[in-house]
């Protein structure tokens, strides 16, 4: 049984705890109180301590596994203090602008966090094999940009491209803030490196206190050197594969909503509206517009019109409810009969009195919202169970079509509701972020092509960044994780760090005379690992999987920069 209650200002949960205690309610009744501001509220709230808590936990995750590495508490602080003044920066700008936080931005905090890492990692590593050779802090610090300047500058300049693309793309205010945030994260995360964290190294300060690493060392050189010599078997079989992937994913890729993942587990409000969704008005509602001559809502000829519309609906979407004018003839025919479930059907003869009973009665038998003061303009709504976008999509076509073939002068239709525009920007939005993702791959490909003046290096780098995303979507397709923008948002991420260790490769020795400073990479790439674990404990149901998307799509990218990347840059891999 469903029962609505109003009252001015919404309804206080003490007065349905009240409720809930009287005795009639406790004998075998469950009852679920919604209250859709109380269910944003809870959503808010949980989506707050779950960002809260998840970067804490990440944060603390990523130092405890840079300092089992490099044995350093100077280093541990510095990176922390780094990270959370480009968080806390970042937040003060948005709330400066007056961007909300969304669900949509939960993502925010770990852009942030990779990117400052991996470059602060990256000036550390640096300080540490150059400040022998080093006489004064200033010689030291100059060493350093030399080395940094160029990587730091494109690796921030190809993530920011891709958000400016996603800014450009926009037709939703959640895009746009997210690409607003990203791009704000990222600008704050340069300008630290570059003028804050480099201005911090000295000869006397210590950040790495870690040498040995020939462990890693041995076994680099020992799997580098077996890809070298087998580089005419390994790099066809890279491209092949390469190839096969990229096809199959983009054949099998469809791109759902994002629903599911505004659905808290166990909570009694996300039961409620579960119940609501289920038994009564299905998780998607659409509606047609109606527009008719004036006078002629009534007739039959329109009456059955709309039976033949309402049929056609009835056969492609199933639906738990629809209202209508037509409903509320029936309904009224009904009534008239004495309630008969049988005479629930348009009555035989509609003249005018019976038409302006209609009109008088239509509030009462469901009329409000459907039918306009002139009848010159009705709404067919109706709502249907969850189903996979690329479905609703395609229902919504089938629907658009017949509603064509129904066009007259008299009688006009379209297809609209929020949840059908929602369906349609929805692909919209997820195909610009994909677009966004591929623009920034190839940007930055180009810039290191032009700079590098090689099409070799350039290619290379295009096809290393892009297998890792496009492995995490093909792992998400099999195990029937739907991708959405949020997802996608969250894809972005995994960019970030691929892009960034194969910059940082590309220019490291531009001379191709030394290996590969492989370190730095491991030790970000382990790191950034540990913190992505968890977001298995996020509240948030769809998040979880992510944890070990991200092991493996982060894994994969190091093995991909540190032994597939050098075999398109003509240097030679040991240590």
């Amino acid at each position: 049984t469903l029962l609505f209650v109003s009252a001015p200002g919404g309804i206080r949960p003490e007065s349905a705890q009240q409720v809930e205690e009287l005795p009639a309610v406790k004998e075998g009744v469950d009852m679920h109180y919604i209250q859709y501001d109380l269910i944003e509220a809870e959503l808010q709230s949980t989506l707050r301590r779950d960002t809260i808590v998840l970067a804490a936990i990440s944060l603390c995750l990523i130092l405890l596994g840079f300092f089992s590495f490099t044995k350093s508490l100077r280093g541990l602080g510095l990176i922390g203090l780094m990270v959370s003044f480009n968080i806390a920066l970042t937040f003060l700008a948005m709330s400066a602008l007056s961007m909300r936080f969304t669900v949509h931005m939960i993502t925010i905090p770990c852009i942030i966090t990779v990117l400052s890492f991996t470059d602060i990692m990256h000036i550390l590593y640096h300080q540490q094999i150059q400040r022998d050779g080093a006489r004064t802090d200033r010689e030291l610090q100059d060493h350093i940009i030399g080395a940094v300047r160029i990587p730091l500058l494109l690796t921030s300049a190809t993530n920011i491209v891709g958000f400016v693309i996603f800014l450009i793309f926009a037709r939703n205010i959640h895009l746009f803030n997210f690409s607003l945030a990203a791009i704000l994260g990222v600008t704050f995360g340069y300008l630290s490196a570059r003028l804050l964290v480099i201005r911090l190294m000295g000869k006397d300060n210590l950040f790495i206190k870690r040498t040995d690493f020939e462990g890693l060392n041995r076994w680099h050189s020992a799997v580098a050197h077996w890809v070298r010599d087998k580089k005419n078997t390994v790099l066809p079989a890279f491209l092949t594969v390469s190839l096969v992937l990229l096809t199959l994913v983009s054949t099998h890729l469809t791109i759902d909503g994002s629903e599911a993942e505004y659905t808290l587990t166990g909570s009694r409000l996300a039961e409620g509206i579960e119940i609501l969704q289920r038994e009564f008005f299905g998780a998607k509602q659409a509606e047609v517009f109606i527009s008719v001559e004036e006078g002629s809502l009534w007739d039959k000829t329109t009456l059955n019109e709309l039976e033949v519309v309402e049929a056609e609906i009835e056969r492609i979407f199933h639906p738990l409810y629809i209202n209508s004018p037509l409903v509320v003839v029936k309904r009224y025919h009904r009534y008239l009969s004495g309630g008969a479930p049988g005479a629930f059907l348009i009555p035989p003869v509609i003249g005018p009195d019976y038409a302006a009973r209609l009109e008088q009665h239509k509030a009462r038998l469901g009329g409000t919202g459907i039918i306009d003061s002139t009848a010159t303009r009705a709404s067919l709504v109706f709502g249907f169970p969850a189903i996979p976008l690329p479905e609703a999509r395609a229902g919504y076509a089938q629907l658009r079509q017949f509603l064509d073939t129904k066009q007259t002068d008299r009688l006009h239709f379209q297809l609209s509701g929020l949840q059908y525009l929602s369906d349609e920007a929805t692909h919209r939005f997820s195909v610009r972020i994909l677009a966004g993702l591929a623009l920034s791959i190839l940007f930055g490909s180009l810039v290191v092509m032009l700079l590098l003046r090689s099409l070799r290096q350039g290619v290379g780098l295009l096809l290393v960044n892009l297998f890792p995303i496009f492995f995490a979507l093909g792992i998400m397709l099999c195990l029937g994780i739907a991708i959405t923008p949020l997802t996608l948002f969250l894809l972005s991420i995994l960019l970030g760090i691929c892009v960034d260790d194969s910059v940082y490769l590309l220019f490291q020795d531009r001379d191709a005379t030394s290996s590969p400073h492989i370190v730095p990479i491991f030790i970000t790439s382990f790191v950034l690992s540990l913190g992505f674990l968890s977001l298995a404990s996020s509240s948030f149901t769809w998040l979880r999987p992510f944890g070990w998307i991200f092991l493996a799509g982060i894994g994969l990218a190091y093995v991909l920069d540190i032994f597939i990347l050098p075999l398109f840059l003509h240097r030679k891999t040991e240590p």
